[in-house]
């Protein structure tokens, strides 16, 4: 522990993209939810989640993560999960939660450079 946190980046067209670092567990989703929730009623465009420096997701982590594009999907603000590790993206398929977020893109892998 110590060394897991999230990066939090906004730009000026409202599009929120928290960067995962370390295992995603209890006490990490606390801090995206209070991200996300900060600007998901004042005009968000889109929560994107990084997951290329996670290392480990939780079922509290996968709890959490359900939370925020629920929140975020009745809000109508799109989500989308980028650079998923492999291990990390069959976690997703075997509890289920793939097809849960298939409704905010399914994970993808964005090029390096980006």
């Amino acid at each position: 522990m110590g060394t897991d946190y999230v990066y939090a980046t906004l730009t000026e067209d409202y599009r929120l993209t928290l960067t995962i670092v370390g295992t995603l567990d209890l006490g990490l989703i606390h801090g995206l939810k209070t991200h996300v929730g900060k600007f998901v009623d004042r005009g968000l465009s889109l929560v994107e989640i990084d997951m290329s420096s996670t290392d480990c997701v939780t079922s509290a982590g996968i709890s959490g993560l359900a939370h925020i594009w629920e929140r975020c999907s009745s809000a109508g603000v799109k989500v989308s999960f980028v650079n998923v590790p492999q291990g990390i993206e069959r976690l997703f398929v075997v509890t289920g939660v793939h097809e849960i977020f298939l409704g905010a893109g399914s994970p993808t892998k964005r090029p390096a450079s980006c």
